[in-house]
This record gives structure tokens, C-alpha cells and sequence, in this order.
């Protein structure tokens, strides 16, 4: 089973806002999240995110490109996320999982046995698992936007 996981596309510096929570994307954010999408195939079937406004703003750009509908999860939440709040979303394949680090590279590293990484904003990795535990999945790919920038002509 292939599992997709984003890390939200760059935001506004926690100190314009009251609360982390409300942090929205900026325009290169956007713009970002649009590069990785362009340059990987990744089949998106299904879309979760955070309730963070950044996450669902990143989920609304995914959305639009892969044509997918996305839910909204508090299992995705930085304070909640973990291995056993995402095998109560029930994953299969295709889906796509939008978080935050370093909770999103701490659930990958878990999966695939303890890889060290960074995920940068709008970074995919994806995940071959052959059930949400620990220990039981390859890592197939791993994409930060910086990577793609490198290529552009």
C-alpha cells in the first residue's frame, strides 16, 4: 500500500499571529506545493489534513490539482499525530496525509525504521507499507521543493 505524506507548504512567521494554529500559506507556499505536484506522479486518491489553516490551505492547492476532495482530521494535528492516530483513519492506498514537522518525519521514520530526514515545507515522502506499523514500510521517495528548483530550465 502506498501512503503519501506532505508537509504543509511554507507560511507566515509565527509571530504575525496570535495562535500557530492560524498561520496562513504565503504565496511561494502555493507555489511550491504547485512545483512538487508538476514534477512526481503520486496518484493521490484520498486527501487528510490538519485542522492548522496551513494544512487545509495546502490540502485546497493539492485538491485542486489532483481533483480530490479532502477531510479534515484532527488525528493530523502536530499534538496528535502519531502512528496509532493514523491507522484510525483507516489508510489505503493513495492516500495522502498533509501534517507537520517534525511529527510527519517522526511517523515516516517510525514506518520505515528509524531514517533520519528532513521533510522541507511541501516536501513529499512516500511510503510503501505493507500495514500502518512500525517497521513495516520502504521509504520510495522523498522530494522537497529546493530539489526541483535545482532543475527548472
Amino acid at each position: 500500500m502506498i501512503l503519501i505524506f506532505m508537509r504543509h507548504g511554507r507560511a507566515v512567521d509565527r509571530s504575525l499571529v496570535d495562535r500557530d494554529e492560524d498561520r496562513w500559506l504565503l504565496p511561494e507556499g502555493r507555489e511550491e506545493i504547485e512545483l512538487v505536484l508538476r514534477h512526481i506522479d503520486i496518484g493521490v486518491k484520498r486527501i487528510f489534513t490538519s485542522p492548522y489553516r496551513r494544512a487545509r490551505e495546502t490540502a485546497e492547492v493539492v485538491s485542486r490539482i489532483a481533483g480530490v476532495d479532502f477531510a479534515v482530521s484532527d488525528n493530523l494535528a502536530p499534538e496528535s499525530l502519531n502512528i496509532d492516530s493514523l491507522k484510525e483513519l483507516n489508510p489505503s492506498d493513495g492516500d495522502m496525509f498533509i501534517s507537520h514537522s517534525p511529527y510527519i518525519e517522526t511517523v515516516i521514520s517510525d514506518l520505515v525504521g528509524g531514517c533520519r530526514f528532513k521533510l522541507k515545507p511541501a516536501g513529499v515522502a512516500i511510503v510503501d507499507v505493507e500495514e500502518v506499523k512500525p517497521l513495516a514500510g520502504q521509504l520510495v521517495l522523498l522530494v522537497n521543493p529546493n530539489m526541483l528548483a535545482r532543475t527548472r530550465s
